[in-house]
């Protein structure tokens, strides 16, 4: 969408040319589009993948002692598989347990670091392709 979007508007300003400038732009603009706007998803992602990282014993108030959470005792007894189930069992669950802690701010963190790795990502694989299409059908039509 974006990309073709772009390329297709600044294509159209520069006699039809595709050139490398007009390529790198218009995927540096969709990979940043694309990751800005789905950021929100990856928070949730991130957030039901992480969320075992600590033990569900030691994220309640009654994990604070020892007796309630026998990870906090150093103990390895196989009472401790309780403490192993996810706390948020699927995506409407997180969605909400992030809007709760941290509001609407909340789905956009770590936004900035998404849009400066996916950015660059995007640009230079949408140029690869495009400039591999460009010599493979120049190569064909010799």
């Amino acid at each position: 969408g974006t990309n073709e979007f772009c390329k297709q508007q600044w294509t159209q300003e520069n006699n039809g040319q595709l050139t490398l400038g007009v390529t790198l732009g218009a995927s540096s603009l969709a990979g940043l589009v694309a990751a800005a706007t789905t950021t929100p998803l990856d928070r949730i992602k991130t957030y039901l993948q992480t969320q075992q990282l600590s033990p569900a014993c030691l994220l309640t108030p009654a994990g604070n002692s020892p007796e309630a959470c026998p990870l906090q005792a150093g103990s390895s007894s196989s009472t401790t598989t309780a403490a192993t189930k996810p706390i948020v069992a699927d995506w409407k669950q997180a969605a909400m347990r992030i809007y709760k802690t941290e509001g609407m701010v909340g789905f956009f963190r770590g936004m900035t670091p998404r849009i400066l790795s996916h950015t660059p990502a995007v640009a230079i694989s949408w140029t690869t392709y495009e400039a591999a299409k460009r010599y493979l059908t120049t190569f064909a039509e010799e």
